[in-house]
């Protein structure tokens, strides 16, 4: 289930993205570190941090994912980041007793981009 999160946030991210990593309907870059929103699913420990959200993405957040929140992601038992190179977001990975992610479980989850621990 975590994996294909991933997997359909990639997806709709690239979707609106053009090769070189830009936005297509904005001409800016979407490798900045600054988020500004984010699509929080407490039920897999995950929050997903966003440069820009467009509303198709703010409607699939809400009926997939758990709740669309227009700050970002919050640090308060943050395993590590994942960041997905070249489309504007970034997986986080948070600790939650037993059922939650480790640092080493949260690593070998990210094969989208560098992890940076906490």
């Amino acid at each position: 289930m975590k994996k294909l999160t991933m997997i359909f946030l990639t997806v709709i991210v690239l979707s609106q993205t053009n090769c070189s990593g830009n936005k297509t309907n904005k001409g800016v870059s979407t490798t900045a570190s600054i988020y500004t929103q984010s699509c929080r699913d407490d039920a897999t420990h995950l929050c997903y941090d966003f440069t820009s959200v467009e509303t198709p993405l703010k409607s699939e957040c809400s009926a997939s994912f758990g709740t669309y929140v227009e700050s970002p992601c919050p640090t308060a038992n943050r395993v590590g980041t994942c960041e997905v190179q070249y489309s504007g977001y970034a997986v986080r990975y948070y600790s939650a007793g037993s059922s939650g992610w480790t640092l080493e479980s949260a690593q070998n989850n990210c094969n989208a981009g560098p992890f940076t621990p906490n």
